[in-house]
């Protein structure tokens, strides 16, 4: 198989072979998702790839290539590697339907054997290859602060945090990716003149958070959300009920100066979902700077506060929580 690299160059070449004329928006797309993934900007590759095969949904290869970009760089879920490729046969034509069908026959057997051996127990002995049960059933306090899942590994910054009681092990039986949790900061435990959003993000961009202190400016639009709604609006990005190419891993909670988000949301904000969010990044209000420049003077604060791990494989991290609509 190509590289998800070279997948997307070759991809940007198969898109000049267009119908001559105009380029296509397809194709102009194509080519800037192969700089993008030239340049190491893989998540920034992945939406561009997103909206060219949107525009050009019989494009095969551009569908593969997204699902090898997903797999490969973003450390997409089997669940979410599936839906890319279920996403690609739903547009194309008879004759270009090989190669997207035998990858998702590949990954519905994967998922399929996952989900059976997330299920064993000791009622039901497991017949997958599975830890032993009564090893997997160690003592609860000690699950507690190290939970074990096959094939899933948390962060060293996840475990520490779940270590130090900051976040809780929430994961529900059977389930293939470990869920740890913390309450949201009540309204009597918020520092008056200071409000709570939430933003959901892939590993890439909490690791600039936590290294540097702020966001990078690497996202179109960027979402925080305000308060609980926002919260549960974030946690839609983890809990597969948005969907999107970059594989978010982390919701943090930010507590902001009160005057500075209703400046930003005055500037620009819309409805999603039950809440209401402004886009920090160009192609919402660019209120990035400002946001970034509280945190670096000490006026704000963040914090973990939910987080699904589903992939211990070793890759480069994704930049997570931007949507499929700039």
């Amino acid at each position: 198989l190509l590289t998800p690299t070279t997948s997307i160059m070759a991809s940007g070449a198969a898109a000049m072979m267009a119908p001559k004329g105009d380029i296509p928006p397809w194709s102009q797309l194509a080519t800037e998702a192969k700089e993008e993934a030239k340049a190491g900007h893989f998540d920034a590759a992945a939406e561009l790839l997103s909206r060219a095969c949107k525009e050009y949904p019989s494009w095969a290869q551009g569908h593969l290539a997204r699902f090898r970009l997903a797999k490969e760089k973003l450390g997409a879920s089997l669940e979410e590697q599936l839906r890319i490729i279920e996403e690609g046969l739903s547009g194309c034509q008879e004759q270009d339907r090989q190669s997207l069908e035998a990858v998702r026959q590949q990954l519905a057997s994967k998922l399929t054997e996952e989900q059976d051996c997330s299920s064993c127990s000791e009622q039901a002995p497991c017949l997958h290859g599975c830890p032993d049960t009564d090893e997997a059933a160690a003592s609860s306090s000690t699950m507690k602060k190290k939970p074990k899942l096959k094939g899933v590994k948390l962060l060293p910054h996840e475990e520490e945090l779940l270590k130090s009681g900051h976040l809780e092990d929430v994961t529900h039986p059977g389930a293939s990716a470990i869920w740890l949790s913390a309450p949201s900061r009540a309204e009597d435990e918020t520092q008056e003149g200071m409000v709570r959003v939430y933003r959901p993000m892939g590993d890439l961009e909490y690791d600039h958070l936590q290294r540097h202190g702020v966001l990078p400016s690497t996202q179109p639009y960027q979402t925080i959300v305000i308060g609980d709604e926002g919260r549960n609006y974030a946690e839609k990005y983890l809990r597969g009920q948005k969907s999107v190419d970059s594989a978010p891993t982390t919701v943090v909670e930010f507590l902001m100066p009160a005057d500075l988000i209703a400046g930003l949301f005055k500037k620009q904000s819309k409805n999603e979902d039950g809440a209401i969010s402004h886009g920090l990044g160009n192609k919402g209000g660019n209120g990035l700077p400002l946001f970034n420049e509280a945190l670096a003077q000490g006026l704000g604060s963040y914090r973990i506060v939910f987080v699904k791990r589903f992939d211990a494989t070793p890759r480069p991290r994704g930049m997570g929580g931007k949507r499929t609509k700039g």
